[in-house]
């Protein structure tokens, strides 16, 4: 959902985000991303959601959904900002439940960044932005996956499921879906990405 708000006489796109669980969500939280306003890829204002998800067999799952800049360069900063919000989400979250374990963390979205653009880099560990290396794992085990453009000739991976948790926490399904068209439509330029997570026995 794409809304209109107007900053100092200037128009920009407010955007909003959503996370759906079938078991109960016990703390949510939302934080808007820095934009730069000089930057015409950076026009819409973007924004993280946290919520706190009180699952049968995992305990507490920590779920994100954010969707990035076109701007390479900004990218780079909402990832860090992410981060940083995810982890004090996370502080918030285990002092409600009081829960010291292990906290598993999933970030999932359009990031609008390619596998080996800086942003992605950064969130999974292979470059030190302002003295931090990001604390993800791409559950993807392969980079064949292609994300978008479900409605063109463009071909890339730009959504991701990004994973912070113990290692014995692990993906035992990766699927890429295809859209059933209807007259000839997609339902998104986006295919969509699901995910099976477990312990691992």
């Amino acid at each position: 959902m794409t809304y209109t708000q107007f900053d100092r006489g200037l128009a920009y796109q407010m955007e909003g985000l959503s996370i759906f669980s079938k078991y109960p969500i016990i703390h949510d939280d939302y934080v808007l991303l820095s934009r730069n306003g000089r930057d015409s890829a950076d026009e819409h204002q973007r924004g993280c959601l946290g919520v706190s998800v009180l699952t049968p067999h995992m305990g507490i799952v920590n779920v994100f959904s954010s969707h990035y800049t076109l701007s390479q360069q900004q990218q780079l900063f909402n990832a860090l900002e992410t981060v940083n919000f995810m982890d004090q989400f996370t502080k918030t979250s285990q002092s409600i439940v009081q829960d010291n374990s292990p906290a598993i963390k999933i970030l999932m979205g359009d990031l609008n960044s390619t596998p080996d653009s800086d942003a992605i880099r950064y969130l999974t560990g292979q470059v030190l932005f302002r003295g931090k290396y990001g604390p993800f794992r791409d559950i993807y085990n392969t980079s064949d996956y292609i994300t978008f453009n479900a409605m063109g000739n463009e071909r890339k991976r730009i959504d991701f499921i990004l994973l912070d948790a113990p290692t014995n926490v692990v993906s035992t399904r990766v699927q890429v879906v295809g859209h059933k068209r209807i007259q000839g439509t997609a339902s998104s330029d986006h295919w969509p990405v699901f995910a099976d997570l477990q312990y691992a026995s």
